[in-house]
């Protein structure tokens, strides 16, 4: 007990899983509604988007492992591929051999971008059996999971309880969203492995390497509307859930906890777990008592209390990472519960705090029992008083740095955009301008020709014709309005130094 809450918390160790299994050998899980009782059918979902493409040769090679894994136990496999991107197509019969798969999947064109929630339709067409062919035993998933409208699978409709989905996990230095691949997964009650070791997928899909997983935990209150509606009553994992995929710590145990309100006016605290667990096809179901809070654990302290309550948070911390694909909902759902629990995470600072400044700073209340609580008191007295002060300081700091930096800025933008630009508006003088603006224009001075002419050019000309008649007549613009035949014999007329002849050569090759 910590304050008003009971804490409970429970191990199951490896032995303890092993021998309820050991005990239920005999009573194996029923296969999927549909599944041929012959060789076992496996369902390929592969996504062809654009992104997906640098996996096709895995998908290749774990076709190979798969036939290979079920050869080992004594059988053939047989297969169904779908592809989907935009849309879902089946493109193989149901219960296709490994050399019509592997074509099928070796022809794949992959374009596009991808939809996460076809796995939803896809899911439900191959957990059922239909004209074509039997339903599949079991399912992997091939995809990269970047979804373009950033959306993700139900994974609630039809098939998604029977049908066991394993993940294949592209390696991380891949653009990929991992954590979509887990929670699908977890979803699920399936298995992922990485594609780039596709004998260890195939191990777990053909059922040779078992998985130990917790699939359901209850409480004797699991079927009391008013404790699934009791938001301080909660397990981890969630009682509420009809399913679940909770696999073994590194050590083969399984943990959980959870917290009821205790005190007057709370409902009773649940007094049993019940936690169902399955290897491969079989199934066992383990109870586990809550014993009450002894009597003297109050006289005793909060000691254990407090251990109970970072075990539960711990835990729920965990189970928020695999059971969320958003990791932005699970960043506040993980601080929200850090800072409940007061602990130091991933996701919350601890602040050591003795001084009664650093109380206030932080707007903490100091604890009645601190050695800095009545300076603390006599401090946020203080700061009470002076706080309409500090807001007017912090005002007018404020006030100048607007009137000031910020004023001459604007003052300077104001002066550049209002300053008047000489000859603004003004027309240009086509005819007048005088030998110095022709000479500071260029040689030929500036545009030359009629207007029905349309062309503008200019010319080198040589230094001893520069002050020629017809270099003066060029720059005084006597040319502009001259028909093009009298412009050419002012020209000649005008220029003794030039030859008719040159003067025509110039002319063609655009010199004027």
């Amino acid at each position: 007990a910590s304050g008003e809450r009971l804490y409970f918390t429970g191990c199951v160790s490896k032995e303890e899983i092993d021998a309820a299994l050991a005990s239920r050998a005999g009573t194996p899980r029923g296969a999927p509604p549909g599944t041929a009782c012959g060789a076992p059918h496996v369902g390929l979902f592969v996504d062809c988007s654009l992104s997906a493409a640098g996996r096709a040769q895995g998908a290749l090679a774990l076709l190979d492992a798969l036939d290979a894994a079920h050869g080992k136990l004594g059988g053939g496999c047989v297969y169904t591929l779908w592809s989907f991107s935009r849309v879902a197509t089946r493109r193989t019969a149901r219960g296709a051999s490994l050399a019509e798969t592997k074509a099928a999947l070796a022809a794949l064109r992959y374009d596009g971008g991808t939809d996460l929630r076809l796995l939803d339709s896809l899911i439900a067409e191959a957990a059922s059996a239909d004209e074509h062919g039997p339903a599949c035993s079991a399912a992997v998933l091939i995809s990269d999971a970047l979804d373009n409208l950033k959306a993700a699978p139900k994974l609630t409709g039809p098939g998604s309880a029977e049908l066991p989905v394993h993940v294949a996990l592209p390696p991380e230095a891949c653009n990929a969203n991992l954590s979509v691949l887990r929670w699908i997964a977890r979803q699920l009650g399936s298995a992922c492995a990485p594609l780039s070791e596709p004998d260890e997928l195939a191990a777990l899909v053909s059922g040779a390497t078992a998985q130990v997983l917790l699939t359901r935990l209850q409480t004797d209150q699991s079927d009391d509307v008013a404790a699934f509606e009791d938001d301080a009553f909660q397990t981890c994992p969630d009682f509420r859930l009809s399913h679940v995929a909770v696999p073994t710590d590194a050590d083969g145990s399984l943990r959980m906890s959870g917290v009821s309100a205790l005190g007057e006016g709370a409902r009773d605290a649940p007094t049993a777990l019940g936690l169902t667990v399955s290897r491969g096809g079989l199934r066992a179901n383990i109870e586990l008592a809550i014993p009450p809070p002894p009597a003297a654990l109050e006289s005793s302290g909060p000691l254990l209390g407090r251990l109970l309550q970072v075990q539960h948070t711990l835990l729920t911390l965990r189970e928020l990472r695999a059971t969320f694909w958003d990791p932005k909902q699970v960043e506040v759902l993980a601080t929200a519960a850090a800072c409940d629990a007061g602990i130091a995470s991933e996701h919350s600072s601890l602040l050591l705090l003795s001084l009664p400044e650093q109380f206030c700073d932080n707007e903490i209340a100091c604890p009645p029992d601190h050695p800095a609580h009545a300076r603390w008191l006599a401090l946020s007295a203080e700061r009470a008083k002076t706080e309409a002060e500090r807001e007017e300081a912090e005002a007018k700091a404020k006030h100048a740095k607007l009137h000031g930096l910020v004023k001459q800025l604007v003052g300077r933008y104001k002066e550049m955009s209002d300053a008047a630009v000489p000859g603004w508006g003004k027309p240009v003088n086509r005819g007048g301008r005088g030998t110095e603006e022709a000479m500071m224009l260029g040689g030929g001075g500036g545009r030359r020709g009629s207007a029905a002419r349309g062309v503008t050019r200019s010319c080198a000309m040589p230094a001893a014709s520069a002050a020629s008649p017809l270099m003066a007549c060029m720059m005084e613009g006597g040319f502009d309005d001259a028909p093009p035949s009298r412009q050419l014999l002012a020209a000649s007329a005008a220029s003794p130094l030039m030859a008719p002849q040159r003067l025509l050569e110039c002319m063609m090759e655009g010199g004027f």
